[in-house]
């Protein structure tokens, strides 16, 4: 994947914890926050064992270290299968500055692997789709907005995901300080360009557009959601892509969304379409939606055992 940004720390750079000692293998991708580099042990009983390492190129941009703060207290213990775990994490010292970073498990394919590549057919999707809703409806019961949800930001192990990088996380618990973001700068075109620009929300648009009183909540996450959901069932994306050197669009303008055929893809097509709603109020929230695509496995499990005598 192209980098907009250059990186700071690349192999072979050493790395070194209060538990462990790490060489760095390969650079995975550089973000606005940091660099993530694919690292192995270099000694002990977990020697060679391989992971991904996050550090923060810049410790001295306040704003950045504070983002980079946030996801690593998030992820240091959540509570859910979907969503991955920090297991190291100490400073790298670069010209007298300490870098901090974070080792979490290493995935090598993205959800973006599988979208229209033939690997993900109907049951795999509603899977997966299950399992993204209800790292949703986790993140969203703690005040946790993602801002970033993408096949990109979906990583595949076997048939589980796992909801990755909090880079750009949103803590609703917390005061919103204008020197540290939250809304003030996120959405201005230098943040832009790297960013999703085909998944953006119509909140994100009225952003960029200047308005001040659109706020990026949960219902944000719901929509980027269900655009990765339409692209697993239809092979692609509805949502306008918004140019890096082009003009910022008046109106947020999905494509007509095709309508998945039979009694079960009809169901399915009726829980997307809700969450792809224009107005956030009006979003399908999480756990209706989970219940209601668990409903369609449900019925799609006990249709395959009565024909093909095997559930999925």
């Amino acid at each position: 994947m192209p980098s907009y940004y250059a990186p700071l720390f690349k192999p072979p750079e050493d790395f070194a914890s209060h538990e462990f000692r790490y060489k760095a293998v390969r650079l995975l991708g550089s973000g606005a926050n940091g660099d993530t580099l694919l690292v192995s042990i270099k000694d002990g009983p977990k020697q060679g064992h391989l992971y991904a390492l996050k550090c923060l190129r810049d410790p001295d941009d306040v704003a950045r270290k504070h983002r980079f703060d946030k996801e690593m207290q998030f992820l240091a213990d959540p509570l859910h299968p979907n969503i991955p775990r920090v297991i190291d994490s100490g400073h790298k010292i670069r010209d007298g500055k300490p870098h901090p970073f974070f080792a979490m498990p290493y995935f090598p394919n993205t959800l973006r692997q599988f979208v229209g590549s033939g690997l993900c057919d109907f049951a795999h999707s509603l899977t997966i789709g299950i399992q993204l809703l209800s790292a949703l409806n986790y993140t969203g019961s703690s005040g946790i907005v993602h801002r970033d949800i993408k096949p990109e930001n979906i990583f595949m192990s076997g048939r589980q995901m796992f909801l990755g990088d909090f880079g750009v996380l949103k803590d609703l618990k917390l005061p919103e300080v204008a020197e540290f973001d939250d809304e003030a700068d996120f959405y201005t075109q230098t943040e832009l360009e790297p960013g999703p620009r085909s998944y953006r929300t119509p909140e994100m648009l009225k952003r960029l557009k200047g308005d001040g009183n659109a706020k990026i909540g949960i219902e944000s996450d719901i929509f980027q959601a269900g655009l990765v959901l339409y692209e697993m069932f239809n092979g692609h994306n509805p949502a306008p892509e918004i140019k890096v050197d082009g003009p910022v669009p008046d109106e947020y303008q999905l494509a007509p969304l095709h309508q998945l055929g039979g009694n079960l893809g009809g169901r399915v097509s009726m829980v997307i379409s809700s969450m792809l709603s224009i107005e956030p109020q009006q979003r399908k929230k999480a756990p209706a939606a989970l219940e209601e695509l668990n409903a369609v496995l449900d019925d799609l499990i006990t249709m395959r055992l009565t024909t093909t005598g095997e559930a999925l």
